[in-house]
């Protein structure tokens, strides 16, 4: 059988029939094209951000660079700062050292300038004279002061009641405690301090050595020579003498402790150095008095002595008829004279007893 020409579908015209492919290709191709422009996009962002990425990373570079200077600078600086502290620390230590050893120097030099001072005072007093009045008021005002010490530092009377053994009973009471002490004290004064001719020259021979030299000046020389080389002695044997001079302010406050330490409700470091200053005022008039034209000496009755109402003041007794020392409270001063015997300034200070 034949087939029939109306089999086959009919022929379209060509406005009709490829209509269905062009709309399906364009729209693909409107896709790829849409998708094409989104990879476009997509591949502008990813170069931009890889263009930032870089551009961070250029400065990160930067940074990172930067960071090590600073950290460089900063670990120079450590250095400079550490070392800075070692140098400020040297240089407060040579301060230091350098402070010490000013203050050193400086008390060296003060020890010196006062020893000089010492001696320019000590020449310039050898031209004034003390008269006998200034005498006698210096040592009134140590008699004053030594018995203003024994009041000060002996006010326990039940402490007091403990001083001294009783002898033929006394002393029983507390006036004549204090001045049983006052005349303790007065001994070690007069003894080491008033009596020797020249205080801190202790040996015998050598006292007996400087009389003879004084002698010899007095016989062959002028009245201003002589007394150029008593002052010129004087003060030499002071200078010389000084650490024996100390050595005997020690030993008399050594003899007061171990005697009296214990009735005594003072402290014992502030009756000492009353009592070292008493001591040297007495020195001081003392050393004084050696470099005087005239001759100058004390005098201390012994316990049992004779009184004698020309040369004694009597402040106390044990009963109406007294007639002998019991103490000595302080000792008389007295001024040589030119035909060699003494005139008595101020009467010696006494204790009595009946016998």
């Amino acid at each position: 059988m034949g087939l029939s020409w109306s089999f086959w579908p009919r022929r379209q015209s060509c406005s009709q029939w490829p209509r269905y492919r062009r709309t399906s290709y364009e729209g693909e191709f409107d896709s790829r094209r849409e998708n094409i422009g989104l990879y476009l996009l997509l591949l502008l962002d990813y170069q931009r951000a890889v263009d930032e990425f870089e551009t961070h990373c250029d400065h990160l570079r930067v940074l990172t660079d930067e960071n090590h200077i600073l950290r460089d600078q900063l670990q120079g600086s450590n250095k400079r700062h550490l070392a800075d502290s070692e140098k400020i620390q040297r240089q407060q230590q040579l301060l230091c050292e350098a402070r010490d050893e000013a203050t050193s120097s400086a008390e060296h030099h003060h020890q010196e300038l006062h020893t000089l001072y010492s001696k320019l005072n000590s020449l310039q007093m050898n031209h004034n004279t003390l008269r006998d009045e200034e005498v006698l008021d210096q040592m009134r005002r140590l008699n004053l002061n030594l018995e203003s010490w024994v009041r000060s530092n002996f006010k326990d009377v039940t402490k007091l009641s403990t001083a001294f053994q009783h002898s033929h009973g006394f002393p029983s009471t507390s006036p004549q405690r204090r001045a049983q002490i006052q005349a303790y004290v007065t001994n070690l004064v007069y003894r080491l301090i008033f009596a020797p001719t020249w205080f801190g020259v202790e040996n015998e021979q050598c006292e007996g050595l400087l009389r003879e030299l004084e002698a010899g000046v007095q016989s062959h020389c002028s009245e201003a020579m002589v007394h150029s080389w008593i002052v010129a002695t004087a003060v030499s044997i002071e200078n010389i003498s000084h650490f024996n001079q100390e050595a005997i302010f020690a030993q008399i406050v050594e003899c007061v402790e171990d005697q009296l330490s214990t009735v005594s409700p003072t402290e014992a470091e502030t009756r000492q150095r009353q009592l070292r200053r008493f001591l040297e005022k007495c020195a001081a008039l003392k050393n004084t008095l050696g470099r005087q034209h005239e001759a100058f000496a004390f005098h201390c009755s012994p316990p049992g002595g004779n009184l004698s109402a020309q040369y004694m003041t009597f402040v106390g007794g044990d009963g109406q008829s007294a007639t002998k020392v019991r103490l000595c409270l302080w000792p008389a001063i007295m001024k040589g004279t030119q035909g060699g015997g003494y005139q008595i300034l101020e009467p010696e200070l006494v204790w009595t007893t009946d016998g």
